[in-house]
């Protein structure tokens, strides 16, 4: 008559779900006529959150995209994701995708979320900002000036800041 005392590692267990254990316990001078069989349960349970990365193909500066794609991963199972609280079914694979042409009529422009959901519940977000508005020039201004035979200095003003390259001839001021 003992007690078990410390953690039981098994390393042959890595599905999730419940397991049964056959363990011989035995008098400390190893005497077998004293052993007796015992059979342990025990559950493997997942709670590791699934993961979110915006892939490369994605149009934007970190923070804010007009067209945005998007590689889901769990170490056991993804089972769904969520776009704004539209839901998108997956096929319970580890990897998967959430591709701009797929999910581009669940997007508004402005804040969005976009939510991974494993088989166990686990889950991870993300929020991010869709800008599909372009910029408008809202102020032209042209000055000749006098050097190199004459030319004309255009200075144009954007409703939002613009990135480069701006096309040949153009220069970011």
């Amino acid at each position: 008559k003992g007690q078990f005392v410390g953690p039981l590692k098994v390393d042959y267990a890595k599905d999730l779900g419940e397991y049964k254990v056959k363990v011989v316990v035995k008098s400390i001078n190893e005497n077998y006529s004293d052993s007796e069989t015992k059979e342990l349960r025990f559950k493997i349970v997942d709670t590791t959150k699934p993961v979110l990365s915006i892939k490369e193909e994605s149009v934007g500066n970190g923070t804010v995209y007009s067209k945005i794609s998007f590689k889901l991963f769990d170490s056991y199972s993804i089972d769904y994701f969520t776009i704004n609280g539209v839901k998108h079914d997956r096929s319970n694979n580890q990897w998967s995708d959430a591709n701009f042409d797929n999910i581009k009529n669940d997007l508004v422009e402005g804040e969005n979320e976009i939510v991974l959901y494993d088989v166990v519940g686990n889950s991870s977000s993300l929020k991010f900002v869709i800008d599909w508005t372009k910029p408008e020039v809202t102020n032209m201004v042209q000055k000749y000036e006098s050097k190199e035979n004459g030319r004309i200095r255009v200075t144009l003003t954007f409703s939002e800041p613009i990135r480069e390259p701006l096309g040949q001839g153009w220069l970011k001021v």
